[in-house]
């Protein structure tokens, strides 16, 4: 559990898109951090030398201290195989231990990402903070968007969604500007709501 302390917190604004997720953090001493990671909470880099079959030379732009990714999913982007975790993660020599070995060959220059078990908000959290997933992350407010919701509603996928509007304005989104893309058009055809009910409110008075 996080205990509480009067330092200052860390401000972290995140943003979760279908792909990336960036975040953009301020430490206690007013300093700006920066940290982008994949939303599947993977983190990709590149191998530049299999030194031995569990033992590995890449490179990358992670950013993170020793073992951070201790315990990440490896996996390499061109080519299938059973899991593997990452064992040991030595940031300074950018060498990465394996937990057991691949059984093949890696050539120079392959592609390959570990994947974290937290959220993509929370590694990037880690990131910018220099968290090891194993310690509590520090005094944080957060900010949290994303367009995935977004993506959702415009590709007509997920859940059925309703919107909740002042009463009266119940049919102001099918009425919108009345702009019309061709003015002189007989039949109008207009695409149907994202929302399948509406829900008039009463607003607030006072």
């Amino acid at each position: 559990m996080q205990q509480k302390s009067n330092k200052t917190p860390w401000q972290i604004w995140i943003d979760t898109g279908g792909t990336f997720t960036d975040c953009l953090a301020k430490d206690p001493e007013g300093k700006l951090h920066r940290a982008k990671v994949l939303s599947t909470s993977a983190l990709r880099g590149m191998v530049t030398e299999q030194i031995e079959l569990r033992q590995l030379r890449i490179a990358e732009k992670w950013g993170v201290p020793a073992n951070f990714v201790q315990g990440f999913r490896f996996s390499l982007l061109d080519k299938t195989h059973d899991e593997v975790l990452v064992a040991k993660y030595d940031a300074e020599k950018s060498i990465l231990v394996l937990n057991k070995p691949l059984n093949f060959d890696i050539s120079a220059n392959t592609a390959f990402e570990v994947c974290a078990t937290e959220e993509a908000p929370i590694l990037a959290a880690r990131i910018v903070t220099k968290t090891l997933p194993q310690k509590p992350l520090p005094n944080i407010n957060m900010r949290l968007a994303t367009t995935r919701g977004t993506n959702a509603l415009l590709e007509r996928k997920g859940v059925p969604t309703a919107l909740f509007i002042t009463r009266g304005f119940g049919d102001l989104l099918r009425i919108g500007t009345q702009q019309r893309p061709d003015i002189f058009a007989l039949e109008i055809i207009k695409p149907e709501p994202l929302y399948e009910v509406v829900v008039e409110v009463d607003e607030r008075l006072n």
